[in-house]
């Protein structure tokens, strides 16, 4: 028993089995504040890192096509390095 206030000659007692449950439903209530709060936290985590994603795979595309054009073009230069050589060799027979 607890005694909680005394007021008008009366004294209010409540046994501490009702004040354990409501302890304990305030704690539920608490606990599901925080839990809802992680899966925010969570949510928002999830979110950036998808983001992080998406941005590195463009980079990576961008590099890649990059890429590519570097090669096409030293293979273009290599071509025309061998004509010009063809070419030299039929001037000089």
């Amino acid at each position: 028993m607890q005694i909680l206030s005394v007021g008008k000659g009366h004294i209010f007692i409540k046994y501490q089995k009702e004040i354990d449950e409501k302890e304990k439903g305030r704690e539920r209530e608490r606990g599901k504040e925080r839990e809802k709060g992680r899966k925010e936290g969570r949510k928002k985590e999830t979110e950036m890192k998808e983001r992080k994603r998406k941005r590195k795979k463009k980079e990576m595309k961008k590099k890649e096509k990059r890429n590519e054009k570097e090669r096409k073009r030293k293979e273009r230069e290599r071509k025309k390095g061998r004509k010009g050589e063809k070419m030299e060799r039929k001037h000089k027979t």
